[in-house]
């Protein structure tokens, strides 16, 4: 990028002594990380009797912010053995290149020329333009603001007869040779939004018509107008003619100006408007689109009061009330007086926006508390309007919490009450020191204490406006000698944090929040330059210290450290304390602590012990040495809450690549279960591997199996002698009473026969006892069948011959003589008697 000499003239200086030269710039930070940095390039010194060189290489100049055109610093010519500065003398690195418009460029400070034929703003000394030797502020070509106002305005959504928007200009002219052409683009930006973008061109006066004659844009909801940049770029080069006064364009519409009567009559005659008469609702207009106006205040409505703000205030007065409302006069001197409560509310005149809003000041209340409406007497009206009500209040104070803090300050302090949020200005303070207002509700205000210059205990004072008021008990508040510092504890910490830190000293306790402070410091060469160096300041903020109740002692939990900053392995860093406002412990020098990257373990795997054994375990270093000692690290065994499976006696090998600890004895945990071994370190925790634990077989478990299966085929057996025993008492149960059943036939067929023969008996007795006088009766056969086999029945089915054919009489006859003669053969009827009496049916 190029070099430049920069010559430095000197007297009396020894010739037999190494010089260099030497020149710096410095850049900056977030809530729990802040940076700084500065930035040193050392360059060597040619001599030439009184006169050095420094050869400055511009890629070693830091790049310039946009928002500036140099950087300044001061080159150092200084001793090379011990950098003794020999002499100081400020240089300038300057970039005209950031300056785009041609005033900006001639009035910066750093020798810069506008080169009107490129639209370049150059370096007077580097650089040249052809046939302009140098451009004075008077030449540069720029736009003017309008004679009558600071802006151009425009009405949206309104076609006007011709362009609204001629813009003066100067100086445009005289460069009309260079180009094609005098056309213009007119531009107009909201932010970077581009509105509108016309044609436009330079009339007869040297100034630029926008020929657009209609601008339709919609203001968002509650906009009267929007302030819109304005540029005018030549066509030929798409180059913005220079704003020097940032003119812009108002775009506006009326009806947004004014929304009432009087708020329309109050608008400046520049932008046109009227309140016309001949609309329904009233409204305010352009004037060229109303014929019947309004333009005396009054004939517009009657004004009304809409709101009041705030809505109360102490009985004592004071309070800033805003009063909101319409048609609220045009001018302030037509507002006569304003009262709440009887008491006169004295208008601020500065305060005063016509037609819609005033502010005035609330008196004494001459009713005390309570609620009243604000009054208004208007000097053009005979009548007093009246609405909106405001309240008189009393404030009352309860309770002061905490009741001390630090010399320094910035304690937060919260005071309770009642009717502490009233009124417009509140003013706290403790001991005669300002406590600055957080925030406030009915209730509660919370404010930061100021600092003290001196220590002890004073009255809490509180005002509301015209009120103010103290404790009733007596309250005070204290200021207490700012905390000190006798030591911190341990001097070590690891990149994922979480170290505990013992801070000892006095008065901790009146710190709300402590926070431990890690600073660190690093320097680093850039682009390989050796000479050229870059040191940053890293502060890294940790969570709430807790703290005892003497005050004397502090925990604190070291922060986490960005990984990137770990070049090495180590770094050293400065620890330091944020003790609410006590700003000399932010940074302590002599408590330095040494930062170890987070180590790495190598994972064992997963090994099996006996749960009879003390188990040693042995960890590894994934690559190299450990950089911490014993007490810094912890291995816990997991899932177990007895004390044996925490891994204690934690050694390290030679060489400390390895370090070993005891578990203890695992005797009583099941055998099978996995342990998970994990080493922690700080906030770190890595797992290293597991534990499988193994052990002797247990006899029980052979015993029981066995045991369990000889008493169910023992349950089985009894069972089953059970089952047996029941169906044989059945079956005895059931051969009893078959052969009860039995006799009871035997006995009943005996009974039946002995009385089946006795009646034959008394039969045969009667039939032969008179065999000598009587006769017995004698039937015919066939008439004693019928009577024995059908009683009852003189004419029955058999009494009547089958009507046959005579053929089959022939067989039927035939087939009852066959029967006849096998019922008379003996041995037929043995072998019928024989069958009947082995089928049991007799």
């Amino acid at each position: 990028m190029g070099e430049v000499d920069i010559q430095l003239t000197t007297a009396n200086i020894p010739e037999d002594v190494s010089y260099e030269c030497c020149y710096g710039f410095q850049s900056g930070t977030s809530e729990q990380h802040s940076t700084t940095s500065t930035v040193t390039m050392v360059i060597p010194a040619t001599r030439n009797n009184d006169m050095f060189t420094c050869r400055v290489r511009y890629d070693n100049v830091p790049k310039i912010p946009t928002n500036r055109d140099s950087l300044q610093s001061m080159l150092s010519l200084r001793y090379k053995e011990n950098n003794v500065a020999v002499l100081d003398d400020p240089i300038r690195f300057a970039n005209c290149s950031v300056h785009t418009n041609c005033t900006s460029c001639i009035d910066s400070d750093s020798q810069c020329n506008w080169c009107p034929f490129t639209f370049k703003c150059i370096s007077s000394i580097n650089d040249s333009c052809s046939g302009v030797d140098e451009t004075v502020m008077e030449s540069c070509p720029k736009l003017l603001p309008p004679l009558d106002n600071d802006n151009y305005v425009v009405h949206v959504d309104y076609t006007y007869g011709e362009t609204p928007l001629v813009i003066r200009a100067e100086n445009l002219g005289q460069f009309s040779d260079s180009f094609s052409s005098n056309r213009f683009n007119c531009v107009i930006k909201n932010g970077s939004e581009v509105l509108f973008k016309t044609d436009a061109v330079l009339n007869t006066d040297g100034n630029v018509e926008c020929v657009e004659t209609r601008f339709d844009y919609t203001l968002a909801d509650g906009m009267a107008s929007l302030e819109a940049r304005l540029a005018v770029e030549w066509i030929d080069n798409d180059v913005s003619i220079d704003n020097p006064d940032r003119t812009g364009v108002t775009l506006y519409t009326c009806g947004g100006l004014g929304t009432n009567c009087a708020q329309c009559l109050s608008i400046p005659s520049i932008f046109d408007c009227e309140y016309c008469k001949s609309t329904s609702p009233l409204s305010c207009l352009l004037g060229d689109r109303c014929n019947d106006v309004i333009d005396d205040l009054g004939d517009c409505e009657l004004p009304q009061i809409i709101s009041v703000s705030p809505s109360s205030g102490p009985t004592e007065g004071g309070t800033v009330v805003t009063v909101r409302g319409t048609n609220l006069a045009i001018t302030r001197s037509q507002i006569r007086n304003v009262t709440i409560a009887g008491a006169e509310c004295a208008i601020i005149d500065d305060s005063y926006r016509p037609g819609i809003e005033f502010q005035c000041r609330t008196g004494r209340s001459v009713g005390g508390k309570g609620s009243y409406q604000v009054e208004i007497e208007f000097g053009y009206l005979t009548m007093i309007r009246r609405g909106s009500a405001f309240t008189y209040e009393v404030p009352t104070l309860d309770s002061l919490s905490p009741v001390r803090g630090p010399q320094a300050g910035k304690t937060m302090v919260t005071i309770t009450g009642y009717n502490l949020n009233i009124g417009t200005n509140l003013r706290v303070t403790l001991f005669g020191q300002k406590c600055y207002e957080k925030a406030k509700a009915v209730d509660e205000i919370t404010c930061l204490s100021g600092a003290s210059d001196v220590i002890g205990r004073g009255v809490v004072s509180v005002a509301i406006d015209n009120w103010s008021g103290k404790f009733g008990d007596g309250t005070e508040y204290e200021y207490v000698k700012d905390p000190t510092v006798a030591s911190i504890s341990p001097r070590f910490s690891f990149a994922a944090g979480g170290t505990e830190y013992v801070v000892l000293g006095q008065d901790f306790d009146i710190i709300q929040e402590p926070r431990l402070l890690i600073h660190i410091t690093t320097s680093n060469d850039q682009s390989g330059n050796r000479r050229k160096r870059r040191q940053t300041v890293d502060i890294f903020k940790s969570k709430p210290c807790t703290t005892d109740s003497g005050g004397t002692r502090m925990m604190c939990q070291a922060p986490p450290i960005d990984p990137a900053l770990f070049s090495t392995r180590q770094l050293l860093a400065v620890l330091g304390l944020e003790l609410d406002g006590v700003d000399s412990l932010l940074r302590l020098d002599n408590y330095t602590v040494t930062l170890h990257s987070n180590p790495s373990f190598q994972n064992f795997g997963k090994q099996s012990f006996s749960n009879t054994d003390n188990i040693r375990l042995t960890i590894d270093s994934q690559g190299g040495r450990f950089e911490f000692t014993e007490e810094m690290v912890e291995v816990l065994i997991t899932p177990c809450s007895r004390e044996e499976c925490v891994c204690e006696d934690v050694t390290f090998q030679p060489g400390n690549s390895s370090l070993t600890c005891l578990v203890g004895t695992t005797n009583g945990l099941r055998r099978g279960s996995t342990l998970t071994v994990t080493a922690h370190i700080g906030s770190y925790n890595q797992t290293v591997g597991s534990i499988d634990i193994t052990g002797p077989i247990n006899p029980v478990v052979f015993i029981v199996p066995i045991v369990v299966t000889f008493l169910i085929i023992v349950v089985v057996i009894v069972v089953i002698l059970l089952v047996v025993c029941y169906r044989g008492r059945q079956k005895d149960s059931r051969y009893k009473e078959l052969i009860v059943e039995m006799e009871k036939l035997e006995s009943t067929v005996a009974r039946e026969c002995k009385l089946g023969f006795a009646e034959l008996q008394t039969d045969l007795d009667e039939l032969t006892g008179d065999l000598s006088g009587h006769r017995l009766p004698y039937r015919d056969l066939k008439v004693y069948l019928l009577s024995a086999l059908f009683p009852g029945y003189k004419d029955h089915a058999v009494l009547h011959p089958v009507q046959l054919p005579i053929q089959r009489q022939i067989s039927s006859q035939k087939a009852i003589k066959d029967f006849h003669d096998l019922c008379m053969d003996k041995k037929v009827c043995r072998r019928l008697l024989s069958s009947l009496s082995c089928s049991g049916h007799v």
